[in-house]
């Protein structure tokens, strides 16, 4: 996770953590769609440790893009619930996002992702609440616009780069590789250990 996309004519680009999400977090407004939609993306792709081409489109390959049935969450008493029946009445403990394939799964085995940072799972139930009145499916895309087309790999890091800004980072220090780096360092400064971040991170 940390060496992915260092080049040796670049300077490695730094970090996205979960401090600094608090921060960006900060400017973004839940009640909104746009916003949670953000939020929901920021704290997914740190918690997970996702490469951008698993969660926005590129418009070429998007065989890796999530889908709504890919997300599903446990409550406290262990029951499953799909994503598209989520409520906030509900007392979720973690959520669990399958992947069919990734950069580092050539044969598409698969690989379930928990997720168990209450922020992200509040920010995604908080997203999905505002989905819940659009003519969505089961294969919709997981992060996406109003009219149904999934967010673009572009569209998000404009997002990204304005909300570094304002939260006085440079942004461009920063690339959408930060998301899965932040997350492996957060994970080490709250004492993982390098083997169990080298699972988690595929």
């Amino acid at each position: 996770a940390y060496n992915d996309d260092i080049n040796n004519s670049k300077k490695p680009k730094l970090p996205i953590t979960t401090d600094m999400l608090r921060l960006m977090s900060r400017q973004l407004n839940p009640h909104v769609r746009c916003d949670s939609l953000v939020m929901a993306m920021i704290w997914v792709a740190t918690s997970a440790m996702l490469r951008i081409s698993e969660f926005t489109s590129d418009h070429k390959n998007n065989d890796r893009l999530l889908s709504m049935n890919q997300l599903t969450f446990i409550d406290e008493q262990d029951k499953i619930i799909e994503c598209i029946n989520i409520h906030q009445k509900y007392k979720i403990k973690r959520a669990i996002l399958h992947l069919h394939q990734s950069k580092t799964d050539p044969f598409r085995k698969g690989v379930d992702i928990i997720i168990a940072s209450a922020e992200a799972i509040q920010a995604l139930t908080q997203y999905l609440m505002h989905t819940q009145q659009e003519n969505q499916g089961k294969r919709s895309p997981l992060f996406r616009f109003p009219d149904g087309n999934p967010i673009n790999g572009q569209w998000f890091m404009k997002q990204v780069s304005i909300l570094l800004s304002n939260a006085g980072y440079n942004s461009s220090n920063y690339s959408s590789h930060s998301f899965r780096k932040g997350g492996a360092v957060s994970l080490l400064h709250n004492g993982v250990s390098d083997s169990i971040i080298r699972q988690m991170g595929r």
